[in-house]
């Protein structure tokens, strides 16, 4: 349950960070948006940061925070905050992943090729590959 809830609240927040992105569009804001290449590596923060930036495909680094077999999900945090606080547990954000291939551990460090999908509750991204590192 604890799960279900913290997936909400991260959802819920990296939609008012999209609409606040859509909203400085409309009102003339003159910012560029750069987009990834899948080729370009990526870290959980960045993606927190400025998730407008990332279109189609990406390849983004993190660590495992929970994993729902069950579910198809797993939680990324990024791999510098999991390094400095030698915790899974320390993060500030935790980037929701669609995955349906065999369910990983927590504390894995990964890379995956995905996409981000935009829904109701926020951002999630669907994994395509994931690779343990």
């Amino acid at each position: 349950m604890k799960w279900r809830m913290l997936l909400v609240v991260v959802l819920v927040a990296a939609a008012i960070g999209v609409g606040w992105h859509v909203l400085s569009q409309r009102s003339g804001s003159s910012e560029v948006s750069e987009l990834s290449s899948a080729k370009e590596l990526i870290m959980v923060d960045e993606l927190r940061e400025r998730p407008e930036r990332f279109a189609g495909e990406i390849k983004i680094l993190g660590v495992v925070n929970k994993a729902e077999e069950g579910e198809g999900l797993f939680g990324l945090i990024d791999k510098r905050e999991a390094d400095t606080c030698a915790t899974t547990q320390c993060a500030e954000f935790l980037l929701p992943v669609s995955w349906k291939g065999q369910m990983l551990q927590v504390g894995d460090t990964v890379i995956v090729n995905g996409h981000i999908n935009k829904s109701p509750q926020g951002l999630i991204l669907v994994a395509g590959k994931v690779e343990k590192q």
